[in-house]
């Protein structure tokens, strides 16, 4: 009986669970979806759309190349543009339509998944996709290649053409990379990374186009070292055989060293970033200088015996360099392989900025450029930029953590209070005693000649006599 007794109870509570143990296959199914791979060209995060300040940071302007704004009436206008650079890259590179084309359409069935699967990428079929794939890829190799040698043959404004640079590193206007190696295999000439690395440094290192001539002329010469050493030490290059999902993708290789660590010790409290206005750092000792590197991620903390130095990154803020920033940081929140450097970046920039003073002290060390107007704008543009970006908290460990020491050294801190005060005052005293000793001196190269006169006169009359 107690044997019945128990097994008529298993029975019973086994009934009564059935109805729940639906939660536990739905969370079986959804952990399995989640071990998936992200999409090579995911969209936007909606919560960086919130941000109604950098809301039109993220939609191209111009130009639409993939398939998520591929219907916007409102990018229309560039299409027939769009087609004539695409048949114009298909005559340069001399070969034949058809093949170039059913070529494309091999790669287009794994192309198509590289994207988010959503009402919009639905509407296309296989034939509308694989055309969309062939005409956007052969628009953006022939933009590059007329934008960096004959800019006259764009038939387009500078103002435009910086429009369509823009639009070419955002996020969710990217082409997968299969697609653009496949056409470019057809083309003969320059390198295809070469290529591709003098357009990125074009865009790194240059202030936007479309204002007047004149005082882009004017800029670029006043400040061409600093665009030569914003240019200089980029990684070199990658392996042909190493290949990027997309141009942003390949933006960020070149500007992000994947060699910097990030590790620090378990358990161990590091700030999340440094608390200190760019101002402030220099009554603490703390000079500011530009890194020798133009990549992101080469942040770093020298010390000296009272103070010390930090490095950073130089930037040339123009109308496009919030939207290559802010779809930079997207793309480090939806890859499964890169490391945050450029959240961490601008979010260290965002910390370093409270005021136009802070501009201002940025600026007279080398270290922005803007092409935008003046400190108070570019100030609002860089805090903007670090509106709800959140620093990684195990970024520029070492940085940190010698800026905070220095802060709290009691002893320091104490000698770099006084140390103005006594320099002032030693500056101050040493003037005064200077000035004193002049006076002096000046007295006496007047007045003693006339003493020895009467000397010598007393000395020679008594002789005389």
């Amino acid at each position: 009986m107690e044997g019945e007794k128990l097994e008529i109870v298993v029975s019973s509570t086994a009934h009564h669970c059935q109805p729940d143990d639906e939660w536990l296959r739905l969370m079986t199914i959804k952990c399995g979806k989640n071990q998936q791979k992200s999409p090579l060209i995911p969209k936007v995060p909606s919560k960086f759309r919130q941000v109604i300040q950098n809301r039109d940071c993220y939609d191209p302007s111009v130009v639409s190349i993939g398939p998520y704004h591929h219907w916007n009436d409102g990018l229309k206008e560039m299409e027939g543009l769009k087609f004539d650079l695409a048949c114009q890259f298909v005559k340069d590179s001399g070969g034949r339509p058809e093949e170039m084309y059913e070529k494309v359409k091999q790669e287009a069935k794994d192309a198509r998944k590289c994207y988010m699967e959503d009402e919009v990428t639905k509407m296309f079929d296989e034939e509308q996709f694989s055309r969309m794939m062939f005409i956007d890829g052969c628009f953006i190799l022939q933009f590059i290649y007329y934008f960096l040698h004959e800019p006259e043959k764009l038939m387009m404004s500078n103002h435009e053409a910086s429009l369509v640079t823009k639009d070419l590193f955002l996020l969710e206007n990217q082409l997968p990379f299969v697609v653009l190696m496949s056409l470019w295999s057809f083309s003969k000439g320059e390198r295809k990374l070469e290529l591709l690395q003098k357009f990125c440094k074009h865009v790194r290192a240059k202030p936007a186009l479309g204002r007047r001539e004149s005082f882009r002329q004017k800029i670029l010469k006043l400040y061409g070292k600093l665009s030569k050493a914003l240019t200089s030490n980029v990684s070199k290059g990658l392996d042909e055989q190493t290949q990027p999902a997309h141009l942003l993708e390949f933006f960020h290789t070149q500007y992000v060293y994947s060699g910097v660590s990030d590790d620090h010790p378990s358990g161990e409290k590091t700030p999340s970033y440094w608390h200190y206005p760019a101002k402030e750092f220099r009554n603490v000792g703390i000079s500011l200088k530009p890194s020798k590197t133009s990549r992101f991620s080469d942040v770093r903390f020298e010390p000296t015996l009272l103070g010390g130095t930090l490095y950073i990154p130089q930037l040339i803020i123009g109308d496009c360099t919030k939207p290559l920033l802010l779809n930079l940081v997207a793309y480090e929140a939806r890859s499964d392989k890169s490391k945050d450097w450029v959240t961490s970046y601008v979010c260290s920039l965002g910390s370093l900025i409270d005021s136009p003073e802070d501009v201002k002290e940025l600026r007279s060390r080398g270290l922005l450029l803007s092409t935008l107007g003046s400190d108070q704008q570019v100030a609002d543009h860089i805090n903007e930029m670090a509106k709800h970006v959140v620093l990684k908290p195990s970024a520029f460990t070492g940085v940190k953590k010698a800026i905070e020491s220095h802060y709290r050294n009691i002893f320091r801190r104490w000698i770099l209070h006084y140390k103005n005060p006594i320099s002032a005052a030693i500056v101050k005293y040493s003037f005064l005693y200077g000035f004193i000793i002049t006076a002096i001196a000046t007295f006496r190269s007047k007045e003693l000649p006339f003493s020895y006169a009467e000397i010598c006169g007393h000395g020679n009359s008594t002789l005389h006599h």
